[in-house]
């Protein structure tokens, strides 16, 4: 627990003594705080499956400082509302993507050979689509998107890149002396 404390405090320490990291960290919590507290300072409720009483298409204002759209409704609220969903998906599909890539990473780093090769070319193959489209093509295939199937379509398709770092890290750590001493000893 000290340790841990002590590792904190150099990572805040080094932090606020860089300016763009101090800038990075406070743009982060306002995002952050946006997303949290949001649908709390909205100067409006937005429901978009009923009509407000605001006209269409309006230009900012002092009561709506974004103006509204073409559902009548505050944009300014919407974006505070938006705020959540958007911290969510962005988070738990870049956890997949991290996870899947690592784990595809690893194995083929791992196990190498011809296992390793076909791996690798598959992961070139899925390199080589553009994102947006193989992700339209997977959301094509599953035809009714909701909130988790968005989170699924950019987590596994963002797997690629983190596979093509770790597999050169577990190629190097699988030859290193101790995993050589570790298995002349049994391990």
């Amino acid at each position: 627990m000290k340790l841990s404390l002590r590792k904190w405090r150099k990572i805040f320490s080094q932090v606020v003594h860089n300016p763009m990291g101090l800038a990075g960290v406070l743009i982060l919590t306002f995002f952050i705080a946006l997303a949290a507290f949001g649908p709390l300072v909205a100067p409006y409720k937005v429901d978009l499956t009923a009509l407000s009483p605001f006209g269409r298409l309006e230009k900012p204002s002092e009561a709506h400082w974004l103006g509204t759209d073409g559902l009548q409704q505050d944009i300014l609220s919407e974006l505070f509302y938006g705020a959540r969903t958007s911290i969510i998906v962005g988070v738990v599909s870049a956890i997949i993507a991290s996870v899947l890539g690592a784990l595809v990473g690893l194995y083929s780093g791992y196990v190498g050979g011809w296992k390793d090769e076909v791996v690798m070319r598959a992961n070139d193959v899925v390199l080589s689509i553009p994102w947006l489209v193989l992700m339209i093509v997977v959301a094509a295939m599953l035809q009714t998107i909701d909130l988790t199937g968005i989170i699924l379509i950019i987590g596994l398709t963002g797997w690629s890149t983190t596979a093509r770092m770790v597999r050169p890290q577990a190629l190097s750590l699988k030859e290193r002396p101790f995993v050589e001493r570790a298995k002349a000893t049994g391990a």
